[in-house]
């Protein structure tokens, strides 16, 4: 492996030809990969640069993804997710199916550190699909092994050990074969089955030494010397643990140096009850700080609640268990288990839903019912239009405009809201959880609370009316309950001062478009939504000021919108393409009611034969 280090970087410093170079920078990124992050990032970084300056779109969308690989597992998502956001922007305009599902794995895997089971199993669940049709073996193993990894964390530990079987079937290298085996080991340790977790660990270590993996021998070794303290092998332990130290000084990363200080107070606590290491806990909490890899943390708080309970000091322990407890809660395990299989529900479901399959159902009773139900949701849906702002509340002297309304299902999970105040207007475009009925009754609940909230304070800003309806959400449905629903929403909220000719805007995760003389801009949300047993009690929306001049327009929009599949290659509508729509219809006659007509005409084109991806709201106006 060193030899093949200096080669490739011997023929980087000689190298003139921009492919060559870039291609070279890639291959040195991988293989640091495994044993000097930092050093891989800084290729990886290179290689980036290099390619935008050339303007290579497809070869920089690359080597961004590479750094998010990379940087997995070491925390510091939200940075993440922003590169994973500019490289869907690329992929939008050139498809390349092996990069979609780089993106789709890297997504899924973060949401899995941050808990987020139920995301996390659908992504991972996607990329399993797209690395079947591209029939690449090895795809198909990192989607196993991600689908394992999701179901250990729920703690179902013999469905994780069945997908990471499978796996081990499909596997074409002996990097993938090591870390299935790892995996395998590490359920069969929480099931105490020390013997067969200590095979498969060392059928992983064997495979990492041979090749010259720093980082990924650290994983087997932590947990080596789990398994050997467990069955009391502590010499056998105490030697792993040699190594391990000596690994972590040259890899050097937060997590890494967390993990090894945790295994040496674990070990010393093994070797000699009586000697609490209070000084080695010290530096492994103010390691800990500000890092935001839960799974790490969790591990951290544990260690740091025991050693505090040994040693009688309980005040200390108890913060200790409630920090810890605070990131189990998090996880959701249990609401988490019921909406993965909720998910597989609601998939038969909408297939019974279909006429064509109705007709052939050959039980009577479920005919009745079913027609029953669609009489019933008919009926819901007058009484949720009836709800929803009418044409008079957004009539305005000052501006006109647009609004489309598309559910999925018959009824909605998206709402609108319009309010005019003499010279103050308010618009507001809101997506809920899920669609269909549970969407519906939490889209009715959302309209209701922040028509009560503007009334009462009607003087206020954007960002207090979002920290309102977040706070409200949370009180009503009992989110201060981890075993509560974990619904929420995504709300763009605006709000139109003509005496002052200005502009509020303020986002839970719903963006807001403009074009002021020709120009389109975007002001991003915050990155959190209303509600949800995962967000704090108090948020701080961020309360954005425009302003505004005639024939300025603003757009907002839910994300049913840039989600709709369709097209040549099946592919989302995207934001790029919608912006360009905006752009490129700006000066057509008819002005703006004119073009809200011809984006829904464009979305029913582009959907063709495809069903509905989500519920479809937005509100478009220009100033007069």
């Amino acid at each position: 492996m060193v030899e093949k280090i200096k080669i490739l970087e011997t023929e980087l410093e000689k190298a003139t030809d921009y492919r060559e170079k870039i291609e070279l920078l890639y291959q040195l990124s991988v293989i640091y990969k495994g044993i000097d992050i930092h050093q891989a990032l800084s290729y990886s970084v290179e290689a980036s640069v290099l390619a935008k300056g050339n303007n290579d779109l497809i070869e920089y969308a690359r080597h961004r993804i590479l750094y998010v690989e990379i940087c997995l597992g070491q925390g510091n998502y939200e940075e993440l997710f922003e590169i994973l956001e500019e490289v869907d922007v690329i992929l939008e305009k050139q498809t390349n199916i092996e990069l979609i599902y780089r993106v789709t794995f890297c997504r899924a895997s973060i949401y899995k550190n941050l808990f987020y089971y139920e995301k996390s199993y659908k992504l991972f669940s996607e990329s399993l699909e797209i690395a079947e049709k591209l029939d690449n073996k090895k795809m198909q193993k990192k989607s196993l092994g991600g689908l394992a990894a999701v179901f250990y964390g729920l703690k179902e530990f013999d469905k994780a050990i069945v997908y990471c079987s499978k796996g081990l079937e499909v596997v074409e290298t002996r990097e993938l074969e090591a870390s299935l085996h790892n995996n395998i080991a590490s359920c069969y340790f929480e099931i105490r089955s020390y013997e067969k977790a200590l095979k498969h660990l060392l059928v992983a270590l064997k495979i990492k030494r041979d090749l010259n993996q720093h980082l990924a021998v650290t994983t087997t070794l932590i947990n080596l010397i789990d398994v050997c303290i467990a069955t009391h092998q502590l010499s056998e332990a105490e030697a792993y643990l040699t190594e391990l130290i000596q690994i972590a000084k040259v890899i050097n990363t937060v997590k890494t140096n967390l993990r090894t200080a945790e295994k040496v107070i674990r070990l010393t606590i093994a070797k000699d009850p009586s000697r609490l290491p209070f000084s080695e806990l010290e530096e492994m909490l103010k390691l800990a700080k500000n890092f935001d890899d839960k799974e790490t943390l969790k591990i951290v708080f544990k260690a740091t609640y025991d050693v505090y309970k040994m040693s009688g000091n309980f005040e200390r322990a108890l913060y200790y268990f409630e920090e810890l407890k605070k990131i189990e809660e998090q996880a959701k395990i249990a609401e988490t288990k019921s909406k993965i299989e909720g998910t597989k529900l609601l998939s038969q479901i909408e297939i019974i839903k279909k006429d064509a399959e109705i007709e052939h159902l050959k039980n009577v009773e479920i005919k009745n019912a079913y027609e029953e139900i669609q009489a019933s949701l008919r009926y819901a849906k007058r009484i949720q239009i009836a709800s929803l702002s009418t044409l008079t509340e957004f009539k305005s002297p000052f501006y006109n405009g647009f609004r489309g309304f598309s559910p999925k299902d018959i009824v909605s999970g998206d709402f609108y809201f319009g309010f005019v105040n003499d010279q103050v207007s308010f618009i507001a475009v809101a997506d809920c959880t899920g669609h269909g009925v549970p969407g519906a009754l939490l889209s009715m609940l959302g309209s209701s609370l922040l028509r009560q909230i503007i009334f009462l304070n009607d003087d206020s800003t954007c960002g207090f009316y979002l920290d309102e309806l977040h706070r409200q959400i949370r009180n009503v449905l009992q989110q201060q309950d981890p075993n509560s629903p974990s619904d929420g929403m995504d709300i763009a909220l605006i709000k139109i001062d003509f005496n002052k000719m200005k502009l509020e805007y303020a986002g839970a995760n719903r963006p807001l478009l403009g074009i002021k003389k020709g120009e389109l801009f975007e002001i991003k949300p915050d990155k959190f939504s209303i509600g949800g047993i995962y967000s704090s009690h108090d948020l701080n929306f961020k309360n954005n000021i425009v302003e505004i001049e005639p024939l300025d327009r603003f757009y907002i929009y839910s994300d049913g919108v840039t989600d709709q599949f369709g097209g040549e290659k099946n592919k989302k509508f995207g934001s790029v393409r919608l912006k360009d729509f905006f752009l490129n219809t700006i000066k057509d006659e008819g002005g703006i009611s004119s073009q809200g007509t011809k984006l829904f005409n464009l979305l029913n084109a582009w959907m063709g034969n495809n069903s509905q991806t989500d519920d479809i709201t937005m509100i478009g106006f220009e100033i007069r």
